[in-house]
């Protein structure tokens, strides 16, 4: 895996920093390791680091691997320029050529993919960007005349806070919905930066960074939106996303696909059928619903399929008994999922993404009216959205009217009658680039072939009430095989209006009927069998730290003690990430 911390500003506190930070790097004690090797989130095995002759800036690199530091970092008479992707073409000399030359204005639709990139040039001085969709993040913080940008927010944490200075409303977030909204992170003074935007200071400069928008962005400034797109911007979409499936497809040893029932997932599915490995595709479930598995797979003519018994096998539930271990690996990773990039790293294809197709929402939270002149309904819409995930209302009264605050100054700030995009950059901003997807049995580096800039930025051409119809998914649907958009969904269905569109009849594309999360059961079994420990975290919690400040640890108690095989997937992960920041709160004492 891969760090990194770049640094600009007044020069003696510039040398303070890189001093500090290099006299623990040289240190060869093993307390001194392990905690570079918690901070930086990395075995700093091979590493980089160099400050400039006249102390403007210094950076800092490190890999477990030396091919992932001839790849990211690139330093010369130019300037400097750091990345992070998972994309095969992409290399920080080739970035830094560009950037010598170009505006970063000019970035959008440049690099598509999982991409970030810091860099010091005389063209853009000290900036920082990342691509369209945000899900490989970037931090930075301002503080004392230096501005600090890294893909590791403690590692910037403890530059700018001196500690791990935790945010308390950040973890209120975490806790009940396992995001961190609105371009925060877990620490205090520490933002994450908004894919919308890039961040821009001088070179040595004293000045706080400035966010500037990006005048290019997938959504259209025009009112002169569609109800469809031609034959020939859908066959550009699908191709488009069937290159971007092949090209990871490609990196797997094993094209296996897991599909859960929904539309993303056979979205994706759809793409890896009409790539060139479309004999090689075994298509498999963590689902116990073996028998959808088959007739699906015997209806669009599949022929290699298996079924998997949940995402822990007997082996990790042998040695998945320390919970708070578990706990505090799942909290470690916490949006370090796609931050901490190596060429090295096996890929896990998610379907994660096709959201941001789905009009009105993925979980249809809104509908076209809600969006008529604005007005409290549409502000309430996204608060109840916020708060519905706390349903056993475990926050404290202050940091619940301090989540409906942040919402309703995001909604003000983003509100436009004209085009009613306001739903996909809540999406774009908030999920996207924020969600916690690490398992905490299982840590693959997720990457996401449905997201593309060329592909959202046609998508939006169409009007509210077309990409609510999910469009997106049925034309590729289609343009693979018309049995995917025919099937039935298990727990979802096409909008009744899409009947008869390319001729298709969706009659029996329905819900068969709803099943239970892939990942509730195991969960379930695993927090049940590690009760006594998992209450053990929430006293000593409860006694050494503020935690009931944030939530009650005694309705979390009780919820616990109350878990049966019914019980929601909400529910359980809520216990899950309140033992983890339970216990990361108590090794902060």
């Amino acid at each position: 895996m891969f760090s990194y911390l770049v640094l600009s500003g007044e020069p003696s506190k510039v040398e303070e920093i890189f001093t500090r930070i290099n006299k623990l790097i040289s240190d060869q004690k093993s307390t001194t390791k392990n905690w570079l090797s918690d901070t930086f989130f990395v075995n700093t095995q091979f590493g980089i680091s160099k400050m400039s002759s006249q102390r403007l800036w210094a950076y800092f690199a490190f890999s477990d691997n030396k091919k992932d530091l001839e790849m990211f970092v690139k330093q010369n008479n130019r300037g400097l320029c750091i990345i992070n992707s998972s994309e095969t073409n992409v290399d920080a000399s080739d970035c830094l050529d560009w950037l010598s030359s170009h505006s970063i204005d000019d970035v959008p639709g440049k690099y598509d993919g999982g991409f970030s990139c810091v860099s010091i040039t005389r063209k853009n001085g000290f900036s920082s960007f990342n691509d369209f969709s945000g899900n490989v993040p970037v931090f930075y913080a301002s503080k004392h005349g230096v501005n600090l940008v890294s893909n590791v927010p403690k590692l910037i944490s403890y530059v700018v806070n001196d500690s791990s200075d935790y945010d308390y409303l950040s973890l209120s977030w975490l806790i009940t919905t396992g995001i961190i909204y609105f371009d925060k992170s877990l620490y205090c003074n520490v933002n994450k930066l908004n894919p919308l935007k890039y961040i821009k200071a001088e070179i040595g400069g004293t000045s706080a960074f400035t966010l500037v928008p990006f005048k290019n962005t997938i959504f259209t400034q025009s009112n002169d939106l569609c109800s469809d797109l031609t034959n020939a911007e859908w066959d550009r979409i699908y191709n488009k996303l069937i290159k971007n499936t092949e090209n990871y497809l490609g990196r797997l040893p094993d094209k296996r696909i897991s599909i859960s029932g929904d539309k993303d997932s056979r979205l994706l599915l759809a793409l890896a059928l009409s790539s060139s490995y479309k004999n090689e595709i075994e298509v498999f479930s963590d689902s116990t619903n073996h028998d959808y598995l088959a007739d699906f797979c015997s209806a669009v003519g599949i022929k290699k399929f298996s079924s998997t018994p949940a995402e822990i096998s007997n082996e990790q539930e042998d040695n998945s008994s320390d919970l708070l271990g578990t706990c505090q690996q799942f909290m470690k990773s916490y949006n370090q999922r796609s931050s901490l990039l190596s060429k090295t790293d096996n890929c896990f294809l998610s379907s994660l993404g096709g959201g941001l197709y789905r009009g009105t929402w993925w979980n249809q939270q809104f509908a076209e009216s809600d969006f008529d002149n604005g007005g409290n309904k549409l502000y309430m819409k996204f608060i109840n959205y916020s708060q519905s995930f706390d349903k056993s209302l475990l926050l404290s009264d202050y940091y619940r009217l301090a989540q409906i605050d942040q919402v309703s100054c995001w909604v003000t700030e983003n509100l436009e009658h004209a085009n009613n995009f306001l739903p996909e950059k809540f999406y774009l901003q908030n999920i996207l680039g924020n969600s916690c997807f690490i398992n905490p049995f299982r840590s693959e580096n997720y990457v996401f072939p449905l997201l593309s800039f060329e592909v959202a930025k046609l998508y939006c051409k169409l009007s509210m009430a077309a990409r609510s119809k999910e469009l997106l998914h049925f034309n590729c649907m289609y343009r693979s095989d018309p049995k995917l958009c025919e099937y039935p969904f298990r727990n979802e269905s096409w909008k009744q209006g899409l009947n008869g569109y390319k001729g298709i009849n969706l009659k029996l594309a329905n819900t068969l009927h709803k099943e239970r999360s892939t990942v509730q059961m195991p969960l379930l079994k695993y927090i049940s069998n590690n009760k006594e420990q998992a209450i053990q975290v929430f006293d000593d919690a409860q006694r050494s730290t503020d935690i009931d400040s944030i939530i009650s640890i005694d309705k979390l108690k009780n919820q616990l003690m109350s878990i049966r095989d019914d019980s929601s997937k909400v529910d359980i992960l809520s216990i899950l990430r309140g033992v983890a920041i339970c216990a990361m709160l108590g090794k902060s004492k």
